[in-house]
């Protein structure tokens, strides 16, 4: 019995630390209709005292979820997949439009402005963490509706 609680203990202990290493904060999705694309944006904190690598996203809405960068090549900018996104220790990143994020590609279901979603982002070192993401519009204070 004294085996069987340590084994427990120590698994319950491994367990959380993998789990509180990472945090998200305000996940959100950008609102769209059945078969489009669309993107999650969330702050990433890593209170670990070593790196770790945003590797996969999984979700029950897309047909694909990916990691994507926004580059420039001269007055062209475009998007891509990316591997990963490193999160360095006791740091904390931004997923955010026209930049690191999240995309969900020929979504099988509308998300509408309200809804919340999970998402489990995918870590080298935490595993997989959950988050609930709020579907918002993408707001009038982005550079792109600014005259």
């Amino acid at each position: 019995m004294k085996n069987f609680l340590l084994l427990l203990f120590t698994a319950a202990t491994i367990y959380g630390q993998n789990s509180s290493n990472i945090k998200l904060y305000d996940p959100w999705i950008r609102n769209a209709s059945s078969g489009m694309n669309t993107g999650m944006f969330v702050k990433i904190e890593n209170r670990d005292t070593k790196d770790d690598d945003l590797i996969g996203v999984e979700c029950d809405f897309a047909e694909v979820s990916e990691i994507h960068e926004v580059f420039k090549n001269g007055d062209m900018m475009g998007m891509r997949s990316v591997k990963k996104i490193t999160v360095k220790a006791k740091s904390t990143i931004e997923l955010k439009p026209r930049d690191y994020h999240i995309m969900f590609i020929k979504l099988t279901k509308e998300l509408k402005t309200g809804d919340k979603k999970v998402v489990k982002l995918k870590f080298k070192n935490a595993g997989l963490v959950s988050v609930t993401a709020v579907v918002k519009e993408m707001g009038n204070n982005n550079k792109r509706n600014k005259k």
